[in-house]
């Protein structure tokens, strides 16, 4: 099972045990690690935390890409696509939704990772999409 654990919340333990790919943002990392969420580099703390819990977790951090630990493997980053960003809202779930179709084509994580950084930032970047305010 995938979960996307916006909004940030506790997550209980039976949850926890039903969840294969575990996808936060720097917020919700910080909030179910214990650890700060600022940069790649603390997000690779938080997922230390996070993995004794989780087989494979994405943290997304925006314009500074992404962390990824694809079960016992070391994490890894993905850079940010460069894109003018109109609106970063639903950003999170064009995310998800690109990754979990990608899955469930039977890609590989890391694979499917890459193609939802690129939604996402098609998604922020499409002038299309911008909501007046």
């Amino acid at each position: 099972m995938i979960l996307n654990a916006a909004p940030a919340r506790p997550m209980s333990s039976a949850l926890r045990d039903l969840v294969d790919v575990l996808i936060v943002n720097r917020v919700e990392a910080e909030m179910l690690s214990g650890k700060p969420v600022h940069d790649p580099e603390s997000a690779m703390t938080a997922l230390a935390a996070l993995g004794a819990s989780h087989g494979s977790v994405i943290v997304t951090l925006g314009g500074e890409g992404l962390v990824v630990r694809c079960g016992a493997n070391p994490p890894e980053t993905i850079a940010p696509k460069p894109v003018k960003v109109v609106s970063s809202h639903g950003a999170g779930d064009c995310f998800v939704g690109a990754l979990a179709t990608r899955l469930a084509r039977g890609a590989t994580l890391m694979e499917t990772a890459e193609f939802a950084n690129a939604a996402a930032a098609a998604h922020v970047s499409d002038p299309d999409r911008a909501v007046e305010s």
